[in-house]
This record gives structure tokens, sequence and C-alpha cells, in this order.
């Protein structure tokens, strides 16, 4: 039973972990060929309610 279950969260396991390292190289970089889109990616995302829950949901539930 351990098995399968580990079997099945392997996927979103392995997603979980690609996303959080993205997440550091991009704000761990500051260069500026960086530093403005990431800037412009999170204005929109905080004057976009709808994306902001979108993302949000997202982050909490996975992407189904």
């Amino acid at each position: 039973m351990i098995d399968r279950y580990l079997r099945a969260r392997r996927t979103d396991r392995i997603a979980g972990i690609a996303f959080t390292h993205g997440l550091v190289g991009v704000f761990g970089n500051d260069a500026p060929l960086v530093r403005w889109p990431r800037g412009l990616a999170l204005t929109l995302l905080g004057a976009v309610p709808a994306a902001k829950r979108a993302f949000t949901r997202a982050m909490l539930f996975g992407l189904h």
C-alpha cells in the first residue's frame, strides 16, 4: 500500500521540486534581464485578482 502511494505521489513531488528550484533561479538572480520581467509578472499578478486566485489555487491544490 505504501509503495502504491509513493508511486502515485511521485509526479506531484517531482513537479513541486522543479517549481521551487525554478523559484530560486528566478528570485535568486538579480540580472536586469531577469529583474524587470519578474517585477512585471508580480505586478500583473497583484493587479489582476482572477489571475492571483488562479495562481494561488494552483499552488495550493496543484495543476489538474
